[in-house]
């Protein structure tokens, strides 16, 4: 006869809080302290949420998005030349400090739904940013704009804008409102594509054939994209879909330039396209030196 297994007591919010405030809590000594193995306070696992895991282009690590508009302001903040580092999910420690914030302004603190203990509070992303004498950072809450009407939305808000406040760290509020669909779901379509095995040609013949789909790409202007590359690879005589994988690592690895506003699709024309700024130079240097 089988035993039951036993169930899992609830992990109090207490223990978990110390568990992670080796790697996830402990705030940076300073802006330029990036840490490679940064692990948010929060995943994908522990939350139920539509969230998405994604890896990061600034950081080349997995990153956990908990919302349909962290993933959104995740890609416009990690395809920013500016960027340094982002921190998702980052724990607002000591735990003693968010309380005694919400003591003064006469609000309830967050606690676990469960064992109803205080529970660390975090914020949705630090991100560490390019400055004029040295890098700054800047913390971001990703909200929907309909609950910022609701109280006790606003009551947790106000307890983390105080917390970076009396750091002197920069604060932002991001809705939907603050995010380009058109411009997300080009990263989207062009995320994943930097690297070199994707594109399924010889090594040798990468620069030579981006030089020539660049050219036939800018001839076919107001030619939706995947059409022109359909009539590219047909007379190069290259396998279907090359063109268009092309296209996609070179903007992925931002040898040219595009206007993201106007819609980056592969059903749509590619507006303002054109190659980057000493950009050539170094794709046809790591290419030739395979």
């Amino acid at each position: 006869m089988s035993r039951k297994r036993k169930k899992r007591p609830i992990a109090r919010a207490s223990a978990v809080a110390r568990r992670q405030a080796g790697t996830a809590g402990r705030p940076p000594s300073s802006p330029t302290d990036v840490r490679p193995r940064y692990e948010p306070h929060l995943t994908v696992r522990m939350v139920p949420s539509n969230g998405v895991r994604i890896r990061g282009r600034v950081t080349g690590r997995v990153h956990h998005l908990l919302s349909r508009l962290e993933e959104a302001c995740f890609r416009l903040v990690d395809w920013s030349d500016e960027v340094l580092d982002i921190r998702e999910q980052y724990a607002l420690w000591p735990l003693e400090e968010t309380q005694a914030i919400a003591v003064d302004l006469g609000v309830r603190h967050p606690r676990h739904p469960r064992t109803r203990e205080p529970i660390v509070m975090t914020t949705d992303f630090l991100v560490t940013v390019r400055g004029t004498f040295r890098p700054s950072l800047v913390a971001i809450a990703c909200k929907p704009a309909d609950r910022l009407g609701e109280q006790r939305v606003l009551e947790k808000l106000e307890i983390e804008r105080r917390y970076w406040a009396s750091r002197g760290v920069s604060w932002r509020i991001v809705t939907e409102r603050d995010v380009a669909p058109d411009v997300v779901a080009g990263l989207k379509w062009v995320a994943g594509n930097g690297a070199f095995q994707d594109l399924g040609v010889p090594a040798a013949l990468v620069p030579r054939l981006t030089d020539e789909v660049l050219r036939r790409v800018q001839a076919a202007s107001g030619v939706p994209l995947n059409l022109a590359c359909l009539s590219i690879d047909d007379r190069l005589g290259l396998a279907l879909g090359t063109s268009l994988t092309l296209v996609r690592h070179a903007l992925a690895r931002r040898w040219w330039h595009v206007d993201w506003s106007g819609g980056v699709h592969p059903c749509r024309p590619l507006v303002g396209l054109r190659p980057c700024s000493g950009k050539s130079d170094q794709y046809h240097d790591r290419y030739d030196d395979r």
